[in-house]
């Protein structure tokens, strides 16, 4: 494979990865298949039995050289009802090892097999050097190692056979076979160079020990659709001692086993490597790259793509510390890795750092990635020196799914891209950082209207160690620099310091690209010293660019309704409808109590409400206190492009950020602190998306004076929108009974308080045929002719505006239905 120099890898800047992979697959290869001779050696031709207990050895090994003297050729085992046993075979240049389905080529039994105690040769090795070798067909291999396991584990035996052994060969491929029960490593290669490995089948018990599946080790190998589950490293590549490169390992399906491995030793390299389109059950790790810390070597530019992980403990481990910890993902015991572990080793390194041979992980790509049900950290952990730092570490759309996230220590430059996401129980630990800078949340581009306001917000995680340095920002417009206060075109810049980057007042000479540098300073070992040294080395991430563009001012609509009422239980719960036209439309949604008491001292106000939102009946989002909502600063951003005000700190006011899609959506407003007055708000939180929303609506307890329901909506945009606005009583009579019996409607238009439109008993206005005709256009429930309830519609332009709904005559309170829905 003909990987992109580094120039062109990935750089900070969206879609330049993925390009990357997209590049890099289209300039591969595949590796050259055999060239096998003409002639066919049948192994029963050379007097080989297959009764599952006749030694074949020399019989077997007679076609095998007979092969070999004719310079090639296909060395055949017939199907059978029994196994071909044998002890080990040596295999040559230009010979296709042929085992037809119902054909079983079994390893003499342990003890039987030659020098099985002392030092037992591979089962089937391929000749040093040989060039042009082929094991195909449909049968099995089969290593018969359970009595060699048991051995091993009670410290009878030290040495183990592998099952197929390839030293120093060229042009080789597997294909269609089933290789089983290696006493020891199934499919092993050294320096081995153009492997096809397509459509094989490796099992082993999950407690097989030792029994990897496949241990490439050289150039330009092609594994694809293979199934893997043994006890041991699925597919472990070994660049301890011979360089790898060109590795593609394609849709394969992998079981028990600790996955996919780089390592554990990584002293002479790798260099180009790509796992795509390949799942992950009941794996231990998914994908690993492990080595000690005086075992390594550089490995770099790999690619995770596509893959699906299902239990799987620990989805991806990158780290330097392989025999000191086995599993570094570990949530208890003693192979947890914590800060405090990585604080310690920091300062006082279990390794001697001053070794040649230090390993180090750069530019690595994990892409389309899901993971569920994992039960242990993903983990990235480098070593504390400035050359060994883990860098350069892309996760794009991995979304992570389980008890515990992600573990970041001793790195630099490891983004979050996409949708990425760690998805575990509140009060878990989703990203865990020591000693490293992580950007956690790209800016995102941007479509203001003239003179309005854009917010670009960056998320990041880390800082340095032993004195918890702090993260510095800088926002970048087009690569420059930028000072808070005025541009030259007038436009006010403010944070750009700070996470959050507001540019109030944009105009033509604002277009562009804005990107996010984080810095700090992490702590890194002085080998010549024998030291760490804190806040020894400066590193930068730059954020992703994210491009402001300008538009017009969307024409007018619905963005944001209120409502400010008392919320009980059963038919006086506090319901918020609304529904939306379209795809992906970002909505944020609040209840607020606390907030009220002490920024409008409201002294009734609902201690600790909570929200439900609902769509087509089931819970998609909910939220108690706005606090443990997992992204922060989208929030905070969503708040100010909203003109939201803003909650106290730590209070138990309810919000949450959701995209919505077409149909319904329901907010249940409740309380665990009992009942009380309740603010709750509908936001759109993105008017520049096609998606709107075209109704809102709030069913709540109403009454007269300072007990009537009283909603406020805003209309967003240019122009004017015309909108049917209904307060409803008598019409919920069909699903309640406690309905208010003679609703009025009031429209006030904030800027000034005028009353602008108001009814009592809709079918008596003149109105009356247009208002009917606009329910038909929304799709909005009929009401009874000559009902009480009231109903307008009118034309209005930008602005906020309030609803109230009161009650008249007999029946003063009662549950009422405020909408509001826009018309064509």
């Amino acid at each position: 494979m003909a990987y992109l120099p580094p120039l062109l890898r990935r750089a900070g800047w969206a879609g330049v990865g993925i390009l990357v992979l997209a590049a890099a697959t289209l300039l591969r290869a595949d590796p050259p298949l055999p060239v096998i001779p003409a002639g066919v050696f049948d192994v029963t031709a050379q007097g080989a039995v297959a009764d599952g207990v006749t030694d074949n050895t020399s019989a077997i090994q007679a076609a095998l050289n007979a092969a070999r003297t004719a310079g090639g050729g296909t060395v055949r085992f017939p199907a059978a009802a029994q196994s071909y046993r044998t002890g080990p075979l040596t295999v040559y240049a230009g010979t296709r090892f042929l085992v037809e389905a119902g054909a079983v080529v079994q390893a003499l039994p342990f003890g039987t097999y030659p020098n099985s105690r002392t030092s037992p040769a591979h089962f089937i090795t391929v000749y040093t050097g040989a060039t042009h070798v082929e094991f195909s067909g449909g049968g099995r291999i089969d290593g018969d190692g359970e009595a060699w396991w048991a051995a091993y584990e009670a410290g009878q035996i030290s040495g183990r056979p592998r099952l197929v052994q390839v030293n120093r060969a060229d042009t080789v491929r597997f294909t269609g076979l089933t290789f089983t029960n290696s006493p020891m490593f199934h499919l092993a290669f050294s320096a081995t160079n153009n492997v096809t490995i397509d459509g094989i089948t490796i099992t082993t018990p999950a407690d097989a020990p030792n029994s990897d599946g496949l241990d490439p080790a050289g150039q330009h190998y092609l594994i694809k659709n293979c199934a893997i589950s043994v006890g041991d490293d699925n597919i472990a590549v070994k660049p301890g001692s011979v360089f790898c490169g060109d590795i593609t390992i394609t849709n394969c399906a992998f079981g028990t086993g600790h996955g996919v491995s780089i390592g554990g030793q990584t002293n002479v390299g790798l260099d180009g490597m790509l796992v795509d389109q390949c799942t992950f059950t009941g794996t231990t790790t998914g994908v690993r790259m492990k080595a000690d810390a005086t075992q390594g070597g550089p490995v770099q530019n790999v690619t995770y793509s596509n893959l699906t992980m299902t239990d799987v403990r620990y989805p991806f481990v990158f780290y330097s510390y392989y025999a000191a910890v086995g599993s570094p993902g570990s949530t208890s015991g003693s192979n947890q890795t914590t800060p405090a572990k990585v604080a310690n080793w920091n300062a006082t390194p279990p390794h001697p750092l001053t070794a040649t041979t230090i390993p180090t992980w750069r530019h690595i790509t994990l892409s389309n990635i899901t993971a569920t049900d994992a039960w242990g950290y993903s983990v990235i952990w480098g070593l504390p020196l400035a050359e060994a730092l883990i860098e350069d570490v892309t996760l794009h759309n991995v979304r992570v799914n389980g008890t515990v996230g992600l573990e970041v220590f001793n790195a630099q430059n490891v983004r979050f891209t996409g949708s990425t996401e760690f998805a575990v129980p509140a009060g878990g630990n989703a990203l865990v950082t020591y000693n490293a800078l992580t950007i956690t949340r790209q800016p995102q581009d941007l479509t203001a209207v003239p003179g309005g306001t854009a917010i670009f917000t960056v998320g990041a995680a880390g800082g340095g160690g032993i004195n918890a340095t702090p993260l510095r920002y800088q926002w970048l417009a087009a690569g420059v620099p930028l000072t808070d206060g005025p541009r030259a075109n007038g436009t006010v810049v403010s944070g750009a310091t700070t996470a959050t980057l507001t540019l109030s007042g944009v105009g033509e000479a604002d277009r562009g690209v804005y990107a996010a540098q984080v810095s700090t300073a992490l702590d890194t070992y002085n080998a010549g010293v024998t030291a760490l040294v804190p806040a020894n080395t400066a590193v930068t991430n730059t954020s992703e660019g994210a491009t402001l563009t300008l538009g017009v001012r969307p024409t007018a609509s619905l963005v944001n309704m209120s409502v400010r009422a008392q919320t009980g239980t059963g038919e006086a719960t506090l319901i918020v409808g609304f529904v939306v036209s379209g795809y992906g439309k970002p909505v944020l949604v609040r209840t607020v109590g606390p907030t009220l008491r002490t920024q409008f001292q409201l002294a009734t106000a609902l201690p600790d409400p909570e929200l439900a939102l609902y769509h087509d009946g089931l819970v998609v989002a909910a939220n108690d206190n706005w606090v443990t909502f997992p992204d922060q600063p989208a929030l905070a951003a969503a708040t100010t492009r909203t003109w939201a005000f803003g909650l106290d700190a730590g209070s138990a006011d309810a919000a949450l950020l959701a995209t919505a899609g077409d149909g319904n959506y329901s907010v249940m407003v409740g309380g665990k602190g009992g009942s009380g007055v309740v603010l709750a708000e509908v936001y759109d939180a993105d008017p520049t998306v096609g998606a709107r929303l075209c109704n809102l609506s709030v069913r709540g307890q109403a009454g007269s004076g300072e007990a009537m329901l009283t909603a406020g909506f805003v209309v967003g945009g240019s122009g004017t929108k015309r909108l049917l606005v209904r307060g409803i009583g008598p019409g919920l009579s069909r699903w309640i009974s406690s309905y208010l019996v003679d609703p009025q409607l009031k429209v006030f238009r904030q800027s000034d308080h005028a009353v602008i439109a108001e009814n009592l008993d809709w079918g008596r206005a003149a109105t009356a045929p247009e208002i009917t005709a606009a329910f038909a256009a929304t799709g909005a429930f009929g009401l009874a002719d000559g009902s009480k309830d009231a109903v307008v519609v009118l034309s209005l332009p930008p602005d906020s505006y309030t609803v109230q709904v009161s009650g008249t005559g007999e029946g003063m309170s009662g549950v009422a239905l405020v909408e509001v829905y826009e018309l064509p």
